[in-house]
């Protein structure tokens, strides 16, 4: 296929250094803790979301630690924290599963300071930072207009990366069997499925700058 200009994709293989457990859909199997599988050929496998989940959340908590560490004055964070924001929105889409209340909270909070000592100034601190939040929440809504994210009623951005599904061709069985503290002995072990060590498998992600 033909792709914009800019496109690029980023493939590799990797073996896993220990086995690899997930939770599966099923609502009937033999086992309470079976690895997440693909619907159609029921091998396990890891979900494009999954990979899109994991590697935004990376990015995002990295950003929040960078930003922490470095001793800069107020505007500049506030404006620096904007940009890497609209960098994350532009490759991963709109803003899931508490991203968005993560971020609202975190830059309010930066902005609200310290909490107070005394009773009266945490619950008034408290107050304030609910606002806070409801106020960077409602600024990003409207940078994101003004960008051309949002268009009317519609919340939905894809994002530029499309990522692609890990498959695997091995299931293990792991087991863990809780100890009684009097005893020391095992009666309930639980069973969880799993992707063993050292299968391989293969990461693999497009770029399309649009």
């Amino acid at each position: 296929p033909v792709f914009p200009s800019d496109s690029w994709s980023l493939h590799f293989s990797f073996n896993l250094l220990k086995p690899y457990i997930s939770r599966d859909d099923t609502d009937f199997y033999i086992l309470d803790n079976p690895v997440k599988k693909e619907w159609v050929f029921k091998v396990p496998y890891i979900a494009p979301s999954q990979w899109k989940g994991a590697l935004r959340s990376a990015m995002m908590q990295e950003l929040v630690a960078r930003l922490n560490a470095r001793q800069i004055d107020k505007d500049k964070f506030v404006k620096e924290f904007a940009e890497e924001r609209l960098r994350l929105y532009r490759l991963f889409g709109n803003e899931k599963d508490g991203t968005s209340d993560f971020l609202n909270r975190f830059l309010a909070r930066h902005l609200m300071g310290e909490m107070p000592e005394g009773e009266q100034g945490r619950e008034d601190w408290k107050k304030g930072l609910e606002a806070k939040i409801k106020e960077v929440e409602v600024e990003f809504e409207s940078v994101l207009r003004e960008k051309g994210y949002r268009k009317g009623e519609i919340e939905g951005f894809q994002g530029s990366l499309h990522f692609y599904p890990t498959y695997f061709d091995r299931i293990g069985l792991e087991v863990i069997n809780p100890h009684d503290r009097e005893t020391g002995a095992g009666k309930n072990p639980i069973y969880f499925e799993c992707v063993p060590a050292d299968t391989e498998g293969t990461f693999a992600l497009l770029y399309v700058p649009l």
